[in-house]
């Protein structure tokens, strides 16, 4: 996106001037939206591995599909698990 708006800054400044078509923006878009999609369920992994680390009854449990992306997540902590 910074790229894009360099662009448009760097030249005249009028749409036209972009060399970017509808379909880069999105793919441009759809690409930034997985990478941080990505990252949000490595930093999830990685916070629940501190946790169990910390508190023995600690559960979790994180299914993938085959792209990274959640199918689904469950946990449970030491408080809630005795009660």
């Amino acid at each position: 996106m910074v790229q894009i708006l360099s662009i448009i800054y760097s030249g005249d400044g009028i749409l036209s001037s972009m060399p970017y078509i509808p379909a880069d923006v999105t793919n441009l878009k759809a690409k930034y939206h997985r990478e941080s999609r990505l990252a949000y369920i490595e930093d999830t992994i990685a916070y629940f591995k501190e946790k169990a680390k910390a508190d023995a009854d600690f559960f979790y449990r994180i299914r993938l599909h085959d792209e990274d992306r959640a199918r689904n997540m469950y946990w449970v902590d030491g408080i809630n698990n005795h009660n």
